[in-house]
């Protein structure tokens, strides 16, 4: 397991990022990771193929579903496509266990992961414009120390 903690988050969370091109699940018990995968692209994100069963395992690492207690789902920056999957995922998940979902902005985690405040400096995606690949600036997307994570909407759509 890595050294990340969660301190001062007491409860047992099963969380998920498909924000980005990595497929993240884990799993905390009153702020200690005791569960952890990353499953990196295969060319394409891998994020239908891995999370279900991934966030199964992980909450088999707690117990079971009837010991979690939030799903925890990035809700970005990052793909469009790759922050629906994993938000229905969590949606899907709370309606099926009756759990707390929960948002976490992919950035505030990292911040939260390394103790400190960050800046963040990306390559975006290509602009749209019509022209053949051209780049977008380097943008620059300050984020400070995770602060409580925020409920997710009850309704989509």
């Amino acid at each position: 397991m890595g050294e990340a903690s969660l301190s001062g988050f007491a409860l047992r969370v099963v969380g998920f990022d498909t924000a980005t091109d990595d497929t993240v699940v884990a799993a905390a018990d009153a702020g200690r990771i005791v569960f952890e995968r990353v499953f990196p692209p295969d060319g394409r994100p891998v994020h239908s193929q891995a999370l279900l069963g991934a966030a199964g395992e992980a909450a088999e690492s707690l117990g079971g579903w009837d010991r979690v207690e939030r799903i925890a789902a990035g809700i970005g920056p990052g793909t469009f496509t790759g922050i629906r999957i994993g938000v229905a995922t969590a949606a899907g998940l709370a309606a099926s266990t009756g759990i707390t979902p929960v948002g976490v902005p992919t950035l505030s985690a990292l911040a939260r992961s390394i103790g400190a405040a960050i800046a963040v400096v990306s390559d975006p995606a290509p602009v749209e414009t019509g022209l053949p690949d051209v780049p977008a600036p380097p943008v620059m997307t300050p984020t400070l120390a995770a602060s409580e994570p925020a409920p997710l909407p009850r309704t989509w759509g």
